[in-house]
């Protein structure tokens, strides 16, 4: 079965999806509720936002008081 991917809209297999975390795994995105994930973005397209928006996202300043405040 294909699906789109809602990052890059090409239709692919089903098995190419991944479990996309909304927020974070550094922030606790594991923990957080499944509305907080989606799996329609494909394993390629999760791992790219992982390295450039969430390594940004993690080293801005709200990450950072998000992290002093559960320390």
């Amino acid at each position: 079965m294909m699906k789109t991917c809602i990052y890059c809209g090409v239709d692919k297999a089903e098995e190419e999806f991944s479990d996309e975390h909304i927020w974070p795994d550094a922030l606790g995105g594991d923990f957080l509720p499944s509305f907080w994930r989606t799996d329609d973005v494909c394993g390629k397209c999760n791992s790219t936002s992982g390295v450039f928006v969430d390594g940004a996202f993690i080293k801005s300043f709200f990450a950072a008081s998000e992290r002093s405040l559960d320390a």
